[in-house]
């Protein structure tokens, strides 16, 4: 073993990404008699509270980039790790590890970074899952110590007592009865985006059988609104909930709709059915794990091009029909119920 026993991991920026990382985060935290400290952005910090294996969340506070990579530069002089593995492939990302002199910087070759990386790997083809992408990464920085382990726990999410109650507070007369979460927005772009009309469609259908909540960040909170107030019954959270209690809503879900974007890997890591619309994007690449895990996409001769936007008439996503999306949540919920998990499970 090194000297100083410590890993310490950059974690991706985005949600979904950041959930794809968690095995490979649980395989660095898993190598016997060593810590892990993980670096992480204030939008996807929580995907790391209560995670096994993780010793040190360090979150980043505001002041732009000078001060973020200053903050992170100190965070790994004192954590002194041995091994640095950086997930994402941005030049940023490994530039404070390699200020604080950590002895080993694992990451991608990519964004002109191959000189700050002591051991690089190539960038991944989107034919490759990220999560074994990750999971790869991973495995070279233990190997840089001599360590080999192949912890391959799935992805799990952790949520706590109180942010189930402040959902359930939320959700009021009931909480109880079921209820499918549908999560219209996408933050890459419109063309990873099903079209709002073919969402309200949908909400239209579903709220005549089980109660509808829309959710999604505070950028979906225009979009989701414009559909609740088209749709009566059907209520929006968009923007009103931490990420914790979007967990939360989430975790006593029936089922959920979802472009391929953030919510469904969370719906996948919490065991909660989900069907996941695929545009622009390519499931080789990025889909949720899991057994729970339904994905309609139509193939047309430019897709995947994982393009912001869509320069014809999106026939990707306007191949996928209403009917399609019904018929599979209404599968789901012919299903006996979930038993709801908010009923004392997970931290106070």
């Amino acid at each position: 073993m090194p000297a100083r026993d410590a890993n310490a991991a950059v974690a991706p920026n985005w949600l979904g990404d950041a959930v794809m990382s968690l095995p490979a985060l649980h395989r660095l935290g898993a190598a016997p008699g060593v810590s892990l400290s993980v670096l992480a952005s204030p939008y996807v910090a929580r995907v790391f509270l209560h995670q096994r294996g993780i010793d040190e969340l360090a979150v980043d506070s505001g002041g732009g980039r000078t001060a973020r990579i200053a903050a992170r530069v100190g965070t790994l002089r004192a954590a002194a790790p041995d091994v640095a593995v950086m997930f994402p492939p941005s030049f940023s990302s490994v530039l404070p590890s390699w200020l604080a002199r950590v002895p080993r910087r694992v990451g991608f070759r990519a964004d002109a970074r191959s000189a700050l990386l002591t051991h690089g790997l190539p960038l991944p083809s989107r034919a490759v899952h990220l999560v074994d992408s990750y999971a790869e990464l991973a495995q070279d920085a233990l190997r840089t110590v001599g360590i080999e382990t192949r912890d391959d726990a799935p992805a799990q999410l952790v949520v706590t007592g109180l942010e189930r109650a402040a959902v359930r507070g939320r959700l009021g007369a009931g909480a109880d009865d079921g209820y499918v979460v549908v999560v219209p927005g996408a933050a890459f772009g419109p063309a990873k985006s099903w079209p709002e009309e073919r969402y309200r469609a949908l909400c239209a259908e579903l709220v005549r059988h089980t109660r509808v909540i829309l959710t999604g960040s505070g950028g979906d909170r225009a979009l989701c609104q414009r559909i609740a107030q088209s749709v009566p019954g059907v209520v929006s959270l968009a923007g009103e909930t931490t990420l914790g209690e979007m967990f939360a809503l989430v975790e006593d879900a029936r089922a959920l709709v979802a472009n391929d974007s953030g919510a469904p890997h969370v719906a996948a890591a919490l065991g909660v059915p989900c069907v996941v619309l695929f545009g622009s994007t390519s499931p080789e690449w990025t889909a949720p794990r899991g057994s729970e895990v339904r994905i309609l996409q139509h193939k047309v001769h430019c897709n995947p091009c994982f393009r912001r936007t869509c320069p014809t008439q999106l026939e990707c996503f306007n191949g996928i029909a209403v009917s399609d999306v019904v018929s599979a949540v209404t599968e789901i919920l012919a299903r006996p119920a979930r038993k709801p998990v908010s009923a004392g499970k997970g931290l106070g």
